[in-house]
């Protein structure tokens, strides 16, 4: 079952002929799924194309081929007024007339084998934009454990091991380092964890120190604490240990 929003805004609908256009790779359909989600007076450039997409303009100047020469891109040279060209316009299609031959016909794509016991094969739209597609694969492929594992929470193995206030810590340092568009990688937090601990001497209260320290400064790394807040941290320490003494003695 496929379940879609209600989209009012800030998206884009394109043939499912299209996306299942065999000719096309698959890169090269998400690459013109990405060109139709811009405005129709949109001025492109492989430059720019590549800064927004982090592929090389070597890769954009063969998504465009690719495009071109199934016919969803065509290109018209601009000349200025001495008659020297000196760009282009790109004209993007969501549908292609050119089949494999050049010829003029619909994009081939495979067709999907339908169960007798299904009644229904094409999909059964419904009020609201939710959509629910009834076809069933001959080759019985449960999707199931794929969702889940796109589901799993980010970082899972590295956080889990750890203490919920330490966890909580570093959840926060995560944040911080995606907005400020320094994402850590899964092998990233492992170190800065062992870091951590290996600066606080394994003191919990030390590490959750060290860690607030660099979320609150928006550092990137992990470093000692400045005299001031070791001085605090340590006198806190001191106090919790002077605490749980009187309460076992109390006891």
């Amino acid at each position: 079952m496929i379940h879609r929003n209600e989209h009012k805004s800030e998206f884009v609908r394109i043939a499912w002929t299209t996306l299942r256009d065999e000719r096309l790779s698959f890169e090269a359909r998400g690459f013109l799924a990405f060109l139709l989600t811009f405005p129709d007076d949109w001025d492109f450039n492989y430059n720019g194309l590549a800064t927004m997409t982090g592929l090389s303009e070597k890769t954009i100047m063969r998504l465009v081929k690719e495009l071109k020469t199934n016919g969803y891109i065509s290109q018209k040279k601009r000349k200025n007024e001495a008659g020297h060209f000196y760009s282009c316009d790109w004209t993007v299609s969501e549908s292609s007339e050119l089949t494999e031959n050049g010829s003029s016909a619909k994009p081939k794509f495979r067709k999907t084998e339908v169960p007798l016991n299904r009644s229904s094969v094409e999909p059964n739209f419904r009020k609201r934009g939710v959509i629910t597609n009834d076809i069933s694969l001959t080759n019985d492929i449960s999707l199931t454990n794929d969702i889940k594992e796109q589901k799993a929470a980010p970082f899972s193995a590295q956080l889990e091991p750890l203490s919920p206030e330490i966890r909580a810590v570093f959840e926060e340092f995560i944040k911080m380092r995606k907005k400020i568009r320094a994402p850590l990688t899964e092998k990233a937090l492992e170190l800065a964890i062992k870091k951590a601990f290996n600066l606080a001497q394994n003191n919990p209260e030390m590490v959750k120190a060290i860690v607030e320290q660099s979320i609150m400064k928006s550092w990137r790394g992990l470093f000692e604490l400045k005299d001031e807040q070791a001085g605090k941290t340590a006198k806190g320490n001191a106090f919790l240990e002077m605490l749980r003494e009187e309460a076992a003695g109390n006891d």
